[in-house]
């Protein structure tokens, strides 16, 4: 039996869900629609600050070639940046391809160095008038995340002593050695980072580069072309040119899987695909704000604005906020 406290509880939500003070927020948006809504934002953002700085945007293109994918299938087009889940994304592609049967079949050294780059389509393969033709009518996007949350994963991925990437010995061994020998000062060896022990040349090589130092190579506009644009540090704004081509959609990595689902649905590629788990990468854990302060706790005030003021339209365009210790 309902007790008569029980009925009147009853009645009362009853009245409440009939009453006509409802509000609209209280009706589920429409998956696609409210994707469509903060993709429209996200645009205008660009827009205008593709408006408000133009030279700055507009000098920086080159080529299109060596960072967008297309598959002509789906009819999709994307601008990879690295350390912005462009493995992932990768995965995809050769999944819609054929290539995989599923996103984590291959592990992350293969698609990157070598099915990826036999089996993926560049745009640099077509043709003029198919480049119109896909910057017309393809669905084009980009993955943009913040500046200096990248910067962070940058330097823990392929440079940290301690990274687990099977090509940063590489790097630390030719980028590495070069900030060492040109940003370390003689007396300045009292670090808490890990020490890697490593040959180059024959020799032995006491390897411990810190982030503030890594922070003043990418702030020293002298450094030669090749080390300071490498594509893993490089802009984005300098990579994509999101003020040249109309992208469709600009994913963040804040919401990386919402916005690739949105993707995969506008393509009707949702039932072929599913976006990969982070399993078999080399996680950085650069989103962290505890680990991401700690990093940048250890550089001066002079440096950290350098640093903005050289990533600083990559966080207008997008959207992000200067960071408050700037």
């Amino acid at each position: 039996m309902v007790s008569k406290q029980s009925t009147r509880a009853l009645l009362a939500n009853s009245k409440r869900l009939s009453s006509s003070d409802v509000s609209a927020t209280d009706v589920p948006v429409d998956f696609m629609e409210e994707q469509a809504n903060i993709q429209r934002r996200r645009r205008d953002q660009l827009k205008n600050a593709c408006q408000t700085f133009g030279n700055d945007v507009y000098s920086a293109r080159r080529k299109l070639g060596t960072s967008i994918i297309v598959d002509d299938k789906y009819k999709l087009m994307y601008c990879f940046v690295p350390k912005v889940a462009c493995t992932s994304w990768k995965r995809v592609f050769l999944v819609l391809k054929g290539v995989m049967k599923y996103p984590d079949e291959l592990p992350q050294p293969v698609v990157n160095n070598k099915v990826g780059p036999l089996k993926l389509k560049f745009i640099r393969s077509f043709n003029v008038s198919k480049h119109k033709e896909i910057l017309e009518n393809y669905t084009k996007f980009i993955v943009v995340r913040k500046p200096f949350q990248r910067i962070l994963s940058a330097f823990k991925n392929k440079l940290f002593a301690g990274s687990t990437s099977p090509s940063a010995m590489i790097f630390q061994k030719t980028c590495g050695v070069h900030i060492l020998n040109t940003y370390r000062s003689n007396n300045s060896r009292a670090y808490n980072g890990q020490v890697k022990r490593m040959r180059k040349k024959g020799k032995k090589v006491r390897y411990d580069l810190q982030f503030e130092e890594f922070v003043k190579f990418l702030t020293n506009s002298s450094e030669p072309s090749h080390r300071r644009n490498n594509p893993h540090w490089k802009e984005i704004y300098k990579t994509c040119w999101p003020c040249h081509i109309q992208y469709d959609v600009i994913s963040h990595f804040e919401t990386l899987e919402t916005d690739a689902n949105y993707i995969l649905r506008l393509i009707k590629a949702d039932g072929v695909v599913h976006f990969p788990s982070a399993n078999g990468s080399s996680p950085t854990h650069s989103s962290d704000q505890a680990i991401y302060e700690t990093h940048y706790s250890q550089v001066s005030s002079e440096d950290l604005r350098r640093l903005y003021d050289r990533y600083r339209l990559d966080f207008e365009l997008f959207g992000y906020k200067r960071p408050r210790f700037v």
